[in-house]
């Protein structure tokens, strides 16, 4: 558990710095550098963390023995998944080398997102490790990275770029198919919430589908999404972690009352407005049935950069800002602490891989 503190105190407290620093690019740069590196020190140096972690590491060396095209594509995987295990066999066999660079580019796109687009970056950066988003990618590792892909997803959406959004989105289903989610956003982009009819409408099929949603799931999971008929009676899917969703609806209720100056802050920002609400109610649906959290976490992640927007908002008023400031590292190091101690996804204790990692050295200095 103390890697993870540790790793989560020294990434806010530069990034925290680099922000005081930011006319400095220089600083800011080596701050990012410096997180990238270490969160893909910190998942590529691991060994047996994560629920996943044996499956992921199983599936590398199987792929290595595919030879055929036909042999690739009757994998269970992800094709893009796939592909990107069958380039790394090529290079190396070490495992730790593998995931470096698999979880390197995965961690990198992220990075480059929040340097490119939050508001406010080590809050971004500090809400992903908060909420449990870094401790995902150590076990849903196709997941993460299609999360992160769709990150410019919803931005696209966001800027009015629909054609960027579906090949995107299908970028990211080649990694998880259930981030074809994000063609479901999409189309709610162009919804305007603020029709009465339509608010309406909206609540009573919340209402009906919160209610069928055994019967729904059951039926529903057709398709692409037909092998995850299976996890319906899995016990870690139907593990109610009801305590989770609080910590994303606290987000969702502070948009909700400030969701004028939200809006005022960016006009663009209304494009997304019924996208949250998808997933304020996905997020919901979660309590129902843990399943749906696959297809949730796409907009939830959003978050990261919700909660930089809002902190953003208190930016002119000096006492107000470092109240917002004061109250999102107490909210976010509890919240931290509190899903960690949960361990969700099974990432603690940390184990390093010795054995993997000498090799490696091995290999590289002889």
């Amino acid at each position: 558990m103390l890697v993870y503190i540790a790793n989560f105190v020294s990434i806010t407290i530069l990034f925290m710095i680099a922000e005081h620093f930011n006319k400095m690019r220089s600083v800011r740069i080596c701050s990012f550098l410096y997180a990238w590196l270490q969160l893909s020190l910190i998942a590529a140096l691991r060994w047996g963390v994560g629920y996943d972690y044996n499956q992921y590491f199983n599936t590398f060396y199987e792929i290595s023995g595919l030879h055929t095209w036909a042999e690739l594509a009757a994998r269970r995987e992800e094709i893009g998944f796939v592909l990107f295990n069958k380039g790394m066999t090529l290079l190396t066999n070490n495992v730790i080398l593998y995931l470096f660079v698999y979880y390197g580019i995965l961690y990198g796109l992220l990075l480059v997102y929040i340097y490119r687009y939050a508001e406010v970056k080590w809050s971004s950066l500090f809400l992903y490790i908060a909420l449990d988003y870094f401790a995902v990618s150590l076990c849903f590792m196709r997941q993460s990275m299609a999360m992160v892909i769709g990150l410019f997803a919803i931005e696209m959406i966001k800027r009015r770029k629909p054609l960027c959004c579906i090949l995107l989105t299908f970028l990211a289903a080649a990694f998880h198919s259930s981030a074809l989610i994000l063609l479901v956003a999409l189309a709610f982009s162009y919804l305007d919430f603020t029709n009465r009819k339509l608010q309406i409408g909206a609540v009573i099929s919340a209402i009906v589908i919160y209610a069928g949603c055994d019967f729904i799931l059951k039926y529903a999971l057709v398709g692409p999404f037909e092998k995850y008929k299976g996890y319906l009676d899995s016990f870690f899917m139907t593990k109610n972690h009801v305590f989770s969703v609080y910590f994303q609806l606290l987000i969702w209720i502070l948009l909700l009352i400030m969701h004028k100056q939200w809006l005022a802050q960016d006009e663009e920002n209304k494009r997304l407005l019924p996208v949250m609400c998808l997933g304020a109610f996905l997020a919901l649906m979660t309590t129902r049935h843990y399943i749906i959290e696959r297809m949730s976490l796409y907009l939830t992640v959003y978050n990261i950069r919700i909660g930089a927007q809002l902190l953003n908002l208190f930016q002119k008023d000096r006492f107000q800002s470092r109240m917002a400031v004061i109250g999102t590292l107490a909210i976010g190091f509890g919240a931290f602490i509190f899903l960690l101690r949960a361990d969700r996804y099974g990432i603690t204790p940390y184990q390093f891989n010795q054995g993997y990692f000498q090799t490696l050295l091995k290999e590289m200095f002889g």
